[in-house]
């Protein structure tokens, strides 16, 4: 489902057309738990199948939707990017949810030897771990 504050974002309505179709392709392509492949030229196949965009301008669109939108994280496991929609479960409602295939978001998520900004909902969580050791 696609919410209709999504209008009414401001990082969304700052997103070229180009760039708003594919954020919105990537939530109608996630899996239940919002994860899905990060490759650019994967993601422009299924979510612009009518159209031959190039490698380039694939990868421009996803760094400007990754950029722009920072509920959308890049991330590597095993040697492939993926993808995470970090609030998809506030927006999303599965009844009969699946596992992902895809790997989970790396535990090291924000470390400096990952090389992504760190968020709060990662942060908290690995705060909450934290806690629980004794």
């Amino acid at each position: 489902m696609i919410d209709p504050s999504i209008w009414a974002d401001e990082s969304f309505g700052n997103l070229s057309p180009e760039a708003k179709v594919m954020f919105i392709g990537i939530i109608s392509n996630a899996d239940d738990e919002g994860r899905l492949p990060g490759n650019s030229t994967y993601l422009a196949s299924v979510i612009f199948p009518f159209s031959s965009y190039s490698q380039e301008k694939s990868t421009k669109i996803l760094s400007e939707v990754l950029r722009k939108m920072k509920k959308v994280v890049l991330y590597t496991a095993n040697g492939s990017n993926y993808l995470q929609l970090l609030k998809f479960g506030q927006y999303q409602v599965i009844n009969k949810s699946s596992p992902s295939k895809y790997p989970p978001l790396p535990e090291d998520y924000g470390s400096t030897t990952v090389g992504l900004p760190p968020n709060r909902i990662e942060e908290n969580r690995i705060e909450e771990k934290r806690k629980e050791k004794p």
